[in-house]
């Protein structure tokens, strides 16, 4: 079932989204929100994108607004990991511990 939502204003704000740096805001928006879902998908951990818009008044024009969008990402950190044994030391080592080694120079 698909829901319809039918209000005017909801146009007037994807139309100020869509002309902020002549669409490039948008853009930014959909590549961060795809990008947040891979994410997402690929590490079982959550991720979040932000959208700000700051309104001022246009200081050289009477009755006129400046609108200002930012986006923000921010995506779960995936840890570096390698594996190790551990040796009788208890030390990490790339080598099983009492694994034999052969010297192939002889």
């Amino acid at each position: 079932m698909t829901q319809k939502v039918i209000n005017s204003d909801i146009d007037v704000l994807i139309d100020a989204l869509r002309s902020l740096g002549g669409g490039a805001f948008l853009s930014e928006t959909a590549k961060n929100l795809k990008t947040a879902i891979n994410s997402v998908v690929s590490t079982s951990k959550p991720a979040s994108v932000t959208l700000k818009l700051t309104i001022k008044p246009d200081q050289h024009e009477s009755g006129q607004i400046v609108v200002f969008g930012q986006n923000g990402l921010n995506l779960p950190k995936e840890p570096v990991k390698t594996r190790f044994y551990v040796s009788n030391e208890m030390l990490p080592s790339r080598n099983a511990p009492e694994q034999l080694v052969f010297d192939f120079k002889k």
